[in-house]
């Protein structure tokens, strides 16, 4: 399987609008919170990937002490989309390094007759 084939699907097992919906409660009941200990909370709530959660906020270019409440409902859909993203991507990369540090083994040459000489 390639890595793009790998990224096209959901490896982390969470669906972007579960991200979403992390975020969306934070910016209801802490509005006022920074975005940076909002975001430490979904990554400890969800255990998605730190790096893909810093990635997506310098991609969108966000600020990291702006209140969560101060994001439309765009921004935040769109970040927890981002964050969603980057976070399968890191994990197609995980999961590729790992097959190709220890690759199959084949089961032919041991359960293959020995030719007689």
């Amino acid at each position: 399987m390639t890595l793009s084939q790998l990224n096209s699907q959901n490896l982390v097992g969470v669906d972007a609008d579960v991200v979403v919906q992390a975020l969306t409660q934070r910016q209801f009941v802490r509005p006022h919170q920074p975005l940076r200990q909002a975001l430490a909370e979904v990554i400890d709530e969800l255990r998605c990937c730190p790096v893909a959660v810093e990635r997506a906020v310098q991609w969108l270019q966000l600020q990291w002490d702006e209140p969560i409440g101060r994001l439309r409902r765009t921004e935040l859909i769109q970040l927890a989309r981002v964050i969603h993203r980057f976070w399968n991507e890191s994990e197609a990369e995980r999961q590729q390094q790992q097959k190709s540090q220890h690759p199959p083994v084949s089961h032919e040459s041991a359960s293959a007759p020995a030719q007689p000489t």
